[in-house]
């Protein structure tokens, strides 16, 4: 299943951030540089995949951060070529949640959490070009941002900096689409629980099929992404099912975090 945690392997990469457990599977890496590929020279996927690295782990590192704040112990795994910020089940002494779980505030707020990282981090870095005399800009008929210089940098560092700000805002808004189990799915999941508890899932199941066969759509007429395509596509058809499940009595949920 794509959106869960994957099987620990010899090759992982396993450290800690401020005392939370990350792992990288292998397959995080192969299809960070298969993503990349197009890109055709080797220096330049190399920068896009430890871009890649970098806003993922942020974006998770998000979630993450504010599941402990929440008295949750939370865990992260990178894998292909995305993440999940997962509770590890224990909960910290003080925290009221192994009795009552989390309220939707608290799940709208971490959902949230992982696209706001992403936002601040890009933030940081369109401060640190102007500080250096450059500028964004979207250029005419385009759809990302880009820096603009007025002195010569070196190309490496201006596809370092349009990466960090295509991965951060781009992706990050594409995040909040309301598809389960995006991060968006996730809020819209939460909302409508909150509001209809007895067919709350159900109808977030069915806003998640119709945005992500309309996310699918773009991705292929307006931004010709393919991969975009697929991954809306697969998730719609996921949440399809999901559905079907509900009507024959199953439940079609679940919440990596």
């Amino acid at each position: 299943m794509l959106f869960q945690e994957p099987r620990q392997t010899p090759y992982d990469l396993s450290f800690k951030i401020s005392g939370i457990p990350v792992r990288v599977h292998p397959l995080f890496w192969l299809v960070s540089i298969i993503m990349g590929s197009r890109l055709g020279d080797p220096i330049t996927i190399v920068i896009w995949t430890v871009v890649v690295f970098i806003s993922i782990l942020v974006h998770e590192l998000g979630h993450a951060f504010v599941m402990r704040w929440y008295g949750e112990v939370p865990r992260i795994s990178l894998y292909f070529g995305g993440g999940l910020a997962i509770s590890g089940g224990d909960q910290a002494a003080w925290s009221p949640r192994q009795k009552f779980g989390r309220t939707t505030a608290e799940q709208v707020i971490i959902s949230f959490a992982g696209p706001a990282a992403g936002f601040i981090l890009a933030g940081l870095v369109v401060g640190l070009v102007y500080l250096n005399g450059g500028k964004i800009i979207i250029p005419e008929g385009g759809y990302f941002f880009q820096p603009v210089f007025s002195f010569q940098i070196n190309p490496n560092l201006w596809y370092f900096i349009f990466f960090m700000l295509l991965i951060n805002t781009f992706w990050g808004l594409v995040n909040l689409i309301p598809v389960f189990p995006l991060d968006g799915g996730q809020i819209s999941r939460a909302i409508f629980t909150h509001a209809n508890p007895s067919d709350g899932v159900r109808q977030s199941l069915w806003v998640s099929v119709i945005a992500g066969a309309l996310a699918a759509f773009a991705g292929v007429v307006v931004f010709r992404q393919v991969f975009m395509a697929i991954l809306f596509g697969m998730l719609a058809f996921s949440s399809f099912q999901s559905l079907q499940m509900i009507d024959r009595g199953g439940f079609g949920g679940g919440r990596p975090w």
